[in-house]
């Protein structure tokens, strides 16, 4: 069984931010495979069968630095199995709409991810990682990661959106290490 998180803030304000990356993959996701979306308590989840294999989505409402308590809440009321976890996020780290996939790790300094960390009781879980850049001085993140990209850039990730929803597709048809070797090495994501 696979659990995929996507970060973001909800709302339209948000919608279009380099924050929300995780969020449109997952709905990028959730497009190919006609998926009806269910809202309760700050979660927004959708769910279905793929290659044999029970797979849900999950969208947290509480916000980004909170999303762990959307996760908890999902967990609880939802899952009855230890999921594999993924969860995809933004990442300044990488170029606009350069992928990569690990497995553990820190958290970067991503609030999200230190939620997901919290809520989860470890970093053991797969991430899938969308470049989105660094501001030019370190202390504009805050309006960097919450604005929303022009021009180029958003070509730019938009195709990295759609690689990280092959990404996610290759994880769960073909196994992580495959998916590392495709997407991390060539960042072609072809097969």
């Amino acid at each position: 069984m696979f659990l995929l998180v996507g970060l973001g803030n909800p709302g339209k304000r948000f919608a279009q931010t380099r924050h929300n990356v995780g969020f449109r993959v997952l709905e990028r996701f959730g497009e190919d495979f006609h998926l009806c979306w269910k809202k309760e308590n700050g979660i927004e989840w959708a769910t279905w069968i793929l290659e044999g294999q029970p797979v849900y989505l999950l969208k947290p409402l509480t916000f980004m630095n909170r999303s762990g308590e959307g996760l908890c809440f999902f967990l609880t009321r939802r899952c009855f199995l230890t999921p594999e976890l993924v969860v995809v996020h933004d990442d300044l780290d990488f170029p606009p709409g350069v992928i990569r996939i690990k497995r553990g790790g820190g958290s970067g300094g991503h609030r999200g991810v230190e939620s997901i960390m919290a809520a989860w009781g470890s970093a053991d879980f797969v991430r899938v990682r969308v470049g989105i850049g660094r501001p030019s001085f370190k202390e504009e993140v805050v309006e960097y990661v919450l604005s929303v990209p022009e021009g180029e850039e958003v070509r730019a990730l938009v195709e990295g959106e759609k690689k990280a929803k092959e990404a996610l597709r290759c994880i769960i048809e073909k196994g992580l290490e495959r998916a590392m070797n495709c997407f991390n090495v060539s960042g072609k994501g072809t097969e």
